[in-house]
Parts: structure tokens; sequence; C-alpha cells
């Protein structure tokens, strides 16, 4: 992936991460941390980690689960789709 990419999707995760609630801070020259309570990670490193393969898809998952981020979504829609409105029923012709 390229630089620029993983910079951008490190950034959304920080607004993500904000809008859930978490407060970010970085120290000058140094990372950016967001941290809720307990919960603290650092957005880019972590998207660097996964991008470099240091990180993998289930172990990600699984802290995302554990540390109550796997409902946070990065597009500003739901992390869980809703369920389909049922369809209206067709007009009477004529």
């Amino acid at each position: 992936m390229r630089r620029g990419a993983a910079w951008t999707l490190g950034g959304a995760l920080c607004v993500a991460l904000a809008d859930a609630g978490f407060s970010l801070r970085a120290e000058p020259g140094g990372p950016v941390v967001a941290q809720r309570g307990r919960s603290r990670l650092k957005p880019f490193d972590a998207v660097e980690a996964m991008t470099r393969g240091e990180t993998d898809p289930a172990s990600w998952r699984r802290r995302c689960e554990a540390e109550g981020l796997s409902t946070i979504a990065l597009s500003g829609l739901p992390a869980t789709p809703p369920s389909p409105e049922p369809a209206l029923p067709a007009a009477p012709a004529g």
C-alpha cells in the first residue's frame, strides 16, 4: 500500500475514533494517540503495522472486538448495515 493511502486510512481512523468518544493527543514529533478509558491506540502506527504485515486481519479484528472498536465505522455509515426495508406493494393497475 502506498504511504499516502496509509496516511489517509490513519486519518480516517483518527476521525472515527474521535467521533466514538476517544481523545486524540500528539506531542511534538510524537505519534498520535487515541484514548478512551483504558483503550489506547496509535492509529497511524496501527495502519502502518497492517500494511507491513506485522498485524494480520484476524489479530486486528480480535483487538477491535476486545476494546469495543468493532462498531466504529470509518465511512460515516453504520458499521453494521441496517436491515433491508420491506418492499412496498405495487399500486393497483388502472
